[in-house]
């Protein structure tokens, strides 16, 4: 798996977060996948929350390569507006951690 390095180091309300992957079927069978990203917010306090995206859902036939490009739009929620910090980014893929991005938000 590849994780495109295009994530910004800042974001602000109201823009996209990209989330461009690359998987690569080694196996020699077909795969099912799911791809999610895990957006570990800060919160009031030492308390932390989480946010959970999924990007892909699918299958990949045995050695076929998916990209997979994925925008999630950063925004304040209903309920919970966002809080400055810092935001950390997970990429699994069935429920397995691959890679950690760290993202900076002021208002």
């Amino acid at each position: 798996m590849t994780w495109q390095n295009n994530t910004p180091r800042r974001i602000k309300i109201n823009q996209f977060l990209p989330c461009d992957v690359e998987i690569v079927n080694l196996n020699k069978s077909e795969a099912g996948v799911v791809v999610l990203l895990l957006l570990d917010e800060p919160g009031k306090g030492i308390a932390r929350r989480q946010s959970t995206y999924q990007i892909w859902k699918g299958k990949i036939k045995a050695g076929e390569t998916k990209s997979i490009i994925k925008r999630i739009h950063f925004v304040d929620k209903n309920s919970q507006p966002r809080v400055e910090g810092t935001y950390r980014l997970n990429v699994t893929i069935n429920g397995k951690r691959l890679d950690e991005r760290e993202i900076i938000f002021k208002r």
